[in-house]
């Protein structure tokens, strides 16, 4: 799936997310570019849910939510995250890109970005997982 040029903003209270991409396709990648995602301190949910496959984040802003991006499932073996020129705010004490809950160990994620302000975690990682930064 390809998201180009959205706006997403999800008000006060709000509990969803701002893409989800739950494909039973572990090959199946979802691809955003030039997308701003607002979310309110108290949102219940991912400003990119991804569960299986692999994503492509270039050009966004991610400000506001929990988790900006939140990688889990149970067959991302072999896929990535690959975020390019990208901006993530966080205002609360939660994770800007969390990877939790399923068999990641073959992950190889190359993060690209620039990671201003808040307080949040630039990357929780509650699974095994190979980090690359370049």
């Amino acid at each position: 799936m390809k998201v180009e040029g959205c706006y997403i903003n999800i008000g006060s209270g709000g509990s969803g997310n701002g893409v989800s991409h739950n494909s039973l396709n572990p090959s199946s990648s979802l691809y955003l570019d030039n997308c701003v995602f607002l979310g309110e301190n108290n949102l219940t949910g991912s400003g990119v849910d991804l569960q299986n496959g692999v994503v492509y984040v270039r050009n966004c802003d991610f400000d506001g939510f929990k988790n900006s991006i939140h990688l889990s499932g149970a067959l991302v073996l072999s896929s990535y995250i690959e975020l390019g020129l990208s901006k993530f705010t966080t205002r609360n004490t939660n994770e800007v890109i969390k990877i939790d809950k399923g068999i990641v160990g073959a992950n190889s994620i190359y993060i690209k970005n620039e990671i201003t302000g808040g307080t949040g975690v630039g990357i929780y990682d509650a699974s095994i997982v190979s980090i690359t930064n370049s």
